[in-house]
């Protein structure tokens, strides 16, 4: 068996038993709020919607534009 193939599964384990998307919801505004003072002229970043974020689901608003 590949030697990378444990750590992987290892990550998978942890994605599954400790991701939670209403913490990661969180983070994003709080990215937002960091990054939007300085460069709020220049960027946008989806805003995360947390009545309807779920531990398996993140809802961000839906940007239009250019892609990078």
């Amino acid at each position: 068996m590949p030697q990378h193939v444990e750590p992987l599964k290892e990550i998978e384990r942890a994605f599954l038993t400790e991701f939670d998307y209403r913490e990661e919801a969180a983070n994003l505004e709080e990215v937002r709020g960091n990054v939007a003072p300085r460069f709020g002229d220049r960027i946008v970043l989806p805003e995360a919607l947390p009545a309807l974020c779920t531990k398996e689901v993140l809802v961000m608003t839906q940007l239009t534009g250019v892609k990078l």
